[in-house]
């Protein structure tokens, strides 16, 4: 086999055919290696699909189409996403309706404070406590007090609510990007 595949692929008997074969050979290595990577992502999405589905509770009204079809990842991951897209029974702190009439009047300068402290990664742990720089990559864990209480609070991320108000106060991106 070695003998052959070196033979065909790689002995220039003649020049013209030499290349031809070269270039065949390419094509079908990078159509070949291109196959098998989308198998490999299809593969992936699928299990990923089917690991995110067995963790829901897929008996709740609306759901029925996506629980019918939990012996097709892919559909059904389809049908979830329709589900969380159609949904309109969740209740948002600000009704979007209001947007253009609510522009301006939405967050508070605690708020402001707030938001703009935690772009800069400055929070507050525990309110008994002053703020506090995380660092430049922030670190969940720090503890700028012996008492774990700052810890849990911080992860708690109050300041996402602050951050949420200003940008819809504001509609500045840098708030919801952050």
């Amino acid at each position: 086999m070695g003998l052959f595949f070196e033979r065909y692929f790689f002995m220039p008997s003649k020049p013209r055919f030499y290349i031809q074969r070269k270039v065949f050979f390419f094509c079908f290595l990078i159509l070949f290696l291109l196959i098998i990577k989308g198998t490999a992502q299809t593969n992936s999405l699928s299990i990923q699909a089917e690991i995110l589905l067995s963790r829901l509770a897929l008996s709740g009204e609306g759901l029925e189409q996506v629980s019918q079809n939990q012996n097709n990842p892919q559909i059904a991951a389809e049908k979830l996403l329709e589900y969380f897209r159609r949904r309109n029974a969740v209740n948002h702190p600000i009704d979007r309706n209001l947007i253009t009439s609510s522009k301006g009047k939405i967050a508070s300068e605690k708020d402001f404070e707030t938001a703009n402290n935690a772009l800069k990664h400055i929070f507050v742990g525990q309110p008994a406590y002053p703020p506090y720089f995380c660092g430049e990559d922030i670190d969940w864990g720090t503890r700028p007090v012996p008492d774990n209480e700052w810890v849990w609070q911080l992860n708690r991320m109050s300041f996402w609510d602050a951050m949420g108000k200003v940008y819809w106060h504001t509609g500045d991106e840098k708030y919801a990007k952050a």
